[in-house]
């Protein structure tokens, strides 16, 4: 939910009347949402699910501040192939390493026989 509203943030031209309208029903949709399962996750009281949404709002509106991408000239010639590959491979494809991360924990957890991290094993707190 929140990886759609940055793109939608990213990737929409912000002049048009309607495009902000959709921009901010999903900012409240998606805080609702998060908050919500946060709340019933976690068991919060109504002032921690305040909290908790105040929180993704202030974020939120970070991410409706003007956005421009800057492209640093000859970056790569300073810090060199292995730096900058490297950069740039983390910066495209982080969320891949974090699930492939997730998934090597979990694997890890199986083969060494800890049954309460489980591949399959996943449950409510």
């Amino acid at each position: 939910l929140i990886a759609g509203f940055g793109y939608i943030v990213r990737h929409w031209p912000k002049d048009g009347a309607a495009v902000q309208k959709l921009q901010e029903r999903y900012m409240v949709g998606v805080i609702l949402v998060y908050a919500g399962i946060e709340a019933v996750s976690f068991g919060f009281s109504t002032a921690q699910f305040l909290f908790v949404s105040a929180g993704v709002t202030a974020v939120f509106l970070l991410l409706l501040s003007p956005f421009k991408p800057k492209i640093h000239e000859g970056l790569d010639d300073r810090l060199g192939p292995v730096l900058s590959g490297m950069l740039r491979l983390f910066g495209r494809h982080s969320l891949v390493i974090y699930v492939l991360h997730l998934m090597a924990f979990k694997f890890t957890a199986m083969a060494l026989g800890l049954h309460e991290y489980g591949l399959w094993n996943w449950r409510w707190l």
